[in-house]
């Protein structure tokens, strides 16, 4: 391929995967749309408009570079991709075609949902290659569930018209990612169980007893294996 034609498409998966970590920011008041699910609906379509152009751009790419094809083999989104063609499928077999496609309102999970998710996995592990724009990656998360989980808590501080979740319970995904991003950028233990600390103190403050009890019985095998 092109050297030219190849930065064009690394700028595109770069810009496109950056926008999707700030789906999030669809469930702001301003950005909301007038569907049944407020909250969600800007994000749902955001999240299926996303996936729509990478998987395009990819399949481009694909397509112009043969080479590209060996990026195909990672089993997380073979797998994602399968259970995408899976939920597919049945949605043309049962009586809730639409709930089987898109997934409910409250998870997600339907067959587009699997489809995005696979064509993040692909493009984010291209993507995240390069160590700086992994380091890049990583402080825009943090900055990102620093704002999610203030803004929260504190939903239209000082009258700012922001706010994100009606309960805090999400919150530990966006924790957990930032400590499995860390993971990947250091290989010191020390570091990495003082992130875990971290981790297990921003659980405590969500109130999410689930994700907290989960995070101290991983703690725990962590102190029987060593």
């Amino acid at each position: 391929m092109n050297i030219n034609f190849q930065r064009i498409f690394n700028f595109l998966f770069f810009t496109l995967c950056f926008f999707s970590t700030w789906i999030i920011a669809g469930a702001i008041p301003f950005f909301q749309l007038e569907g049944m699910f407020r909250s969600v609906d800007t994000q749902v379509f955001s999240l299926h408009f996303l996936g729509g152009l990478l998987f395009t751009f990819k399949a481009l790419e694909l397509l112009l570079c043969k080479d590209k094809t060996k990026e195909l083999n990672n089993s997380f989104f073979f797998i994602t991709f399968v259970l995408g063609i899976l939920g597919l499928i049945s949605a043309f077999f049962n009586d809730y075609f639409y709930t089987t496609l898109l997934g409910s309102y409250q998870i997600g999970q339907g067959a587009l949902w699997y489809f995005d998710l696979s064509i993040l996995i692909l493009c984010f592990s291209s993507v995240i290659k390069n160590s700086k724009i992994k380091y890049f990656f990583f402080i825009n998360v943090c900055i990102l569930t620093l704002i999610t989980t203030f803004f929260t808590l504190y939903p239209y501080w000082k009258g700012i018209n922001i706010s994100f979740f009606y309960f805090n319970d999400y919150l530990c995904y966006f924790g957990i990612t930032v400590f499995i991003l860390f993971t990947a950028l250091t290989k010191n233990k020390l570091l990495i169980i003082l992130a875990y600390f971290f981790l297990g103190w921003f659980l405590s403050i969500l109130d999410n007893r689930a994700a907290f009890i989960l995070w101290l019985f991983i703690f725990l095998l962590f102190l029987i294996y060593h």
